[in-house]
């Protein structure tokens, strides 16, 4: 990773952690770019050239590096389901103090329904990344249906341990629940 990408994320992080307390504060609707802008010390368009829009200031995670990582890992060997559920075991085995940032940002996204709603097309755009990783990983064609379909189960497993990990409010970790979720998912798609 080079010195400007690491400046970056640095950056991304300073701003999440003043926009994330201000949403809770106040609720997500409440807040302006301007007023998190304002209360990080930068300029409104320095948020909006970091994150786009504001629902990525709560939605945006610094997992690009710990996913490339476990995807590297554990894809293209065994099936792709149990190396997606591995690899996002690994990404998601965080810090406590990163947990609790995971934490409070799913607690926005549970009491704000345009960010679910908001998070839930996110994930489906995404799908098809996933989908050009696995097809990489495991040699197939991106319009392989498996890998659809195994993209499709592996995002509703992971929005299930969040919500899950977030509603008990246990003390069991998000990789935890990670893992359970997938593999509810594999003794439903055996049955």
């Amino acid at each position: 990773m080079s010195l400007a990408q690491r400046n970056r994320i640095n950056a991304m992080r300073a701003v999440q952690a003043v926009a994330v307390p201000l949403f809770l504060d106040r609720g997500f609707d409440a807040v302006t770019v301007e007023d998190i802008a304002e209360e990080a010390e930068i300029s409104p368009s320095t948020v909006y050239r970091h994150f786009g829009v504001k629902e990525e200031l709560v939605l945006w995670e610094d997992l690009d590096g710990e996913l490339a990582k476990a995807f590297a890992k554990h894809l293209g060997k065994g099936s792709p389901f149990k190396g997606l559920c591995a690899a996002y075991t690994d990404a998601y085995t965080l810090s406590a103090e990163a947990q609790e940032r995971f934490r409070n940002r799913a607690t926005l996204i549970e009491a704000t329904p345009d960010l679910r709603t908001y998070q839930v097309a996110r994930m489906e755009a995404q799908r098809g990344e996933l989908v050009g990783t696995l097809a990489k990983a495991y040699k197939k064609r991106a319009s392989d249906l498996e890998l659809d379909v195994v993209a499709r189960v592996a995002n509703a497993a992971l929005l299930a341990a969040s919500e899950r990990w977030q509603a008990t409010g246990s003390r069991k970790t998000l990789s935890s629940w990670i893992k359970e979720s997938f593999q509810a998912a594999r003794a439903v798609t055996k049955g």
